[in-house]
């Protein structure tokens, strides 16, 4: 039996199991033992006081400096967010070399590029547009065509296919033309999860907002 015994591998390590334990214990006894020895020598005191004070000016310094690092940290993230907005929205070639192959890929790879901002009203008017024009393949050209008229409108020009490329053209303003077949549309398009997680909003049903 013994013998079999030592066929058996070793998984892991006492330390690794029981560590945490032994380093409350220390940390137990080191405090006990500081506790006492003030007791017994009131002389020691003022080495323990300068010693607490030095030690939290250390820990004021560290918290300043991860302070610091992280403001830095979300500072270059927002400028890259706002910067990454000027990309968007992606062409139809630009989807296709990202691999992206429906509307919801497309909402992740937004969420993924725009890390810590939520895409403005414009971008996200955009990003629905090009969606439902390059993604989505169960409508046909003319059909398209008349729902992306319902849902929105260009300042510069009617919506048809002959003025889809004013979707990039940041001079031509898009808007939510009706509420309803832009709900409808949104529903059609995407789950209301990787919608809100890319928007902050659920995706409505219902819309009273005409054009």
């Amino acid at each position: 039996m013994k013998n079999s015994f030592k066929s058996i591998k070793k998984k892991t390590s006492v330390l690794e199991m029981y560590g945490h334990y032994f380093a409350v214990l220390l940390l137990s006894g080191g405090i006990a033992w500081v506790v006492y020895d003030i007791m017994t020598n009131p002389l020691h005191s003022e080495f323990y006081n300068r010693a607490a004070f030095g030690g939290s000016m250390i820990l004021l310094g560290i918290i300043a400096i991860a302070v610091a690092v992280g403001l830095v940290y979300v500072l270059f993230n927002l400028l890259l967010g706002f910067y990454h907005q000027t990309k968007l929205p992606l062409k139809k070639e630009e989807m296709e070399k990202l691999n992206i192959n429906n509307p919801d890929e497309y909402l992740e790879f937004v969420k993924n590029y725009l890390p810590i901002i939520i895409p403005s009203t414009n971008i996200q008017n955009r990003i629905i547009f090009t969606s439902y024009l390059y993604l989505y393949d169960k409508d046909t050209d003319e059909e398209k065509e008349k729902i992306l008229q319902n849902a929105f409108k260009f300042s510069k020009a009617p919506v048809c296919i002959d003025n889809y490329e004013d979707i990039y053209d940041f001079s031509n303003k898009v808007t939510v033309c009706h509420d309803k077949y832009f709900n409808e549309l949104t529903a059609k398009l995407f789950s209301n999860e990787v919608y809100s997680s890319v928007f902050y909003e659920d995706i409505e049903t219902t819309g009273e907002k005409e054009c």
